[in-house]
């Protein structure tokens, strides 16, 4: 997890507000501290469409060869729990000048990107189309729990430099409020081409790039605290 823009965006983001003299005594002097912080996540939950396709005419005999023979030991060979992670969408079966075409998808749960890539390689390499569907974080929850603590200890520290320098010191929290926004960002992680069938070869349009995007972690927080006069 690569932390950015911890104190230098709570420094950007700053707002300070003291009492007024003319408040009324039962108004305690405080002061208000804006900070962000955010942070750019590499998703390790991806789930893979994957597509065979049999154009010889052996039709769902030739879609169980590769099944067999390809796609089944590349997966294991991955370490994919093949009962737990791959099932079955759909099967499709017609006739094109009197051939048999068959095709049959699959969804793929994955579990890291190490094995994202070593999956997407070795199935392009053996011509079977895939496509990442979904990508996500899975400590998700923990990491917004540790921007929410940078946060907080960052507003603290920038409360105490201001108040510092007029001669003041930083007192009880009196108020704290957040917000964590999740977005996609414009940084790829891995960059797979998803391959196509041999018979489709000669259709430049049957291959495609695609990617999943990193995500990033943003945790805005306003904190107050009693100013104390020294």
């Amino acid at each position: 997890m690569k932390i950015q823009k911890i104190l230098f965006a709570a420094a950007l983001c700053l707002s300070t507000t003291f009492a007024s003299a003319q408040s009324k005594v039962s108004e305690t002097p405080s002061i208000d501290v804006r900070v962000a912080i955010d942070s750019l996540v590499t998703p390790d939950r991806f789930k893979l469409e994957i597509t065979l396709k049999d154009n010889t005419g052996a039709g769902k005999k030739g879609i169980e060869e590769a099944e067999n023979k390809t796609l089944i030991p590349i997966l294991r060979k991955a370490g994919i729990d093949i009962k737990k992670d791959l099932t079955i969408s759909n099967f499709n079966s017609y006739y094109v000048k009197k051939e048999t075409v068959a095709t049959k998808n699959y969804n793929l749960n994955v579990n890291s990107v190490k094995q994202l890539n070593s999956i997407t390689e070795k199935l392009t390499t053996a011509g079977i189309l895939v496509r990442i569907s979904s990508a996500k974080v899975s400590n998700e929850y923990e990491i917004k729990n540790i921007l929410k603590v940078k946060a907080m200890k960052a507003g603290k520290e920038q409360a105490l430099i201001l108040l510092t320098a007029a001669n003041c010191s930083v007192g009880k929290l009196l108020n704290v409020s957040f917000n964590v926004q999740i977005g996609n960002t414009n940084e790829s992680g891995s960059i797979m081409m998803a391959a196509y069938s041999k018979s489709a070869s000669n259709d430049s349009s049957s291959s495609n790039i695609n990617t999943y995007k990193k995500v990033n972690i943003s945790s805005y927080m306003n904190v107050t605290y009693e100013i104390i006069n020294k």
